[in-house]
């Protein structure tokens, strides 16, 4: 077993994960698809803060237009104006880090349901050639998702603006990231986590910035 698979069996098994519907053995022996080409960076990714924690300012997103798992266009502002998000970068074609980030976000949907806090899930497909609504729909089913947890992909045009803003390229065979983005009501990026944070984390986190926009005066 390699050391970056058996580092990810014990993130899945630290995580309680293991009972979110996916078990380790399955993530070890799965094989992977090839990764999606990224289109090369056009922008230098901002660097006025730590790779994870508080975005301050806030940073605007790029309105790109994105293909919903159920056939449906719209934007990323559309999707994500007037309640907190948070998204995740996957590809259904991942069989090793994307299904942790999968069972990670299904066991915060439970976290978030069970603390009455109120979230979007928004998974963020970097494959858009081979991503279509359905695949990404048949994604979402084999987490057991529930209503408030979204997958889209961008358009091809729109993906490298979107990863570039959220910094969210990856590094070696990893495309992408494994953080989590919190997104405002206002469309904005306020928080970056790092990789592979928990579900109660990622609960609270949603439940502390609700908290802290209450007391800001009106």
């Amino acid at each position: 077993m390699s050391v970056r698979r058996a580092a990810i069996a014990g993130a899945l098994v630290g995580c309680g994960l293991a009972a979110a519907g996916l078990g380790a053995g399955f993530l070890l022996s799965a094989g992977r698809a090839a990764p999606p080409t990224l289109p090369p960076v056009a922008a230098p990714p901002p660097e006025s803060h730590l790779p994870f924690g508080p975005i301050r300012p806030p940073r605007a997103l790029p309105s790109v237009v994105l293909r919903v798992d159920d056939g449906a266009a719209t934007t990323l502002a559309a999707l994500t104006q007037g309640r907190y998000t948070l998204a995740q970068l996957m590809f259904t074609g991942c069989s090793v880090t994307c299904p942790i980030q999968g069972a990670i976000f299904k066991a915060t949907q439970a976290e978030l349901t069970a603390e009455g806090a109120e979230a979007q899930l928004l998974s963020i497909s970097v494959d858009v050639v081979g991503d279509a609504p359905d695949a990404l729909a048949r994604w979402l089913r084999g987490f057991e998702a529930r209503t408030g947890w979204r997958a889209a992909v961008p358009s091809p045009e729109g993906l490298g603006p979107l990863i570039d803003a959220l910094n969210g390229r990856g590094s070696g065979p990893d495309v992408h990231d494994a953080r989590v983005y919190l997104i405002a009501p206002s469309g904005k990026l306020i928080f970056v986590t790092e990789d592979m944070p928990s579900p109660r984390y990622l609960a609270k986190l949603v439940r502390d910035a609700a908290a802290f926009e209450a007391r800001r005066p009106g």
